[in-house]
């Protein structure tokens, strides 16, 4: 699936001014977006290769939530050349925090990844070292 750099520049500043990236207490992650216009929701969800889904109406307010470690990733990488700086902090800390769920985790033991108390540390310390990377070529 192929979205232009258009779209994604258009769903990267929605998503700045709109969305949020959260860890709940259960460390799950989400990715969330609410507005009142549906039809905005589903122009964003189309720019994201369609990983969220669309709720509501309640008290005349619509929702795009994500909410599988893997999806979340996935919007994450699609929308960080284009995210501003607090949006990326606000995802960095959400995904710090983020325990795997059960098929995740047999996904990493399966790759030979390191998992300590439901975290994986090499996918971690891959995120890090990206991090790093990103801060010294000063992206």
């Amino acid at each position: 699936m192929q979205t232009s750099t258009h779209e994604l520049a258009w769903a990267a500043g929605f998503f700045d001014g709109e969305g949020t990236t959260y860890a709940d207490k259960t460390h799950s992650i989400f990715v969330s977006v609410g507005q009142k216009h549906p039809a905005l929701l589903y122009r964003f969800n189309d720019a994201i290769w369609n990983l969220g889904k669309v709720y509501g109406p309640y008290n005349n307010f619509y929702s795009l939530r994500i909410a599988s470690f893997a999806k979340v990733q996935q919007v994450l990488a699609l929308l960080w050349p284009y995210l501003g700086d607090e949006k990326r902090e606000q995802a960095r800390k959400a995904l710090a925090t983020t325990h795997l769920n059960k098929y995740e985790y047999q996904k990493c033991i399966s790759l030979g990844h390191n998992v300590v108390r439901n975290r994986c540390l090499d996918c971690k310390n891959e995120g890090q070292r990206r991090r790093y990377r990103e801060n010294k070529a000063g992206v």
